[in-house]
């Protein structure tokens, strides 16, 4: 589990999936970097902002996110949103 009490964003796995919240009432973060088990890549299974759950939809369940060479996921992550990603494969 990853706290980043600055940004207010908590990251964790569980049972192979990503969790990302961000507690922020005013911070969207674009490129928002977090370390992940494993390789590959993950999409985005759900999220809070979606226009399905009374969010305002701006983030892009199509776009695959590639774990970099260190490990590392970049995201967008709006202020007030979770997200659940799953690995690709």
């Amino acid at each position: 589990m990853n706290l980043d009490p600055v940004n207010k964003v908590l990251c964790a796995e569980r049972g192979g999936l990503l969790l990302v919240f961000n507690f922020s009432i005013d911070r969207s973060i674009p490129g928002y970097e977090f370390s992940v088990p494993g390789k590959g890549s993950y999409r985005v299974l759900l999220d809070t902002d979606s226009v399905e759950t009374g969010g305002q939809g701006r983030i892009d369940r199509s776009i695959a996110h590639h774990v970099s060479p260190k490990g590392k996921l970049a995201i967008y992550t709006p202020a007030r949103t979770a997200q659940v990603l799953e690995p690709i494969g």
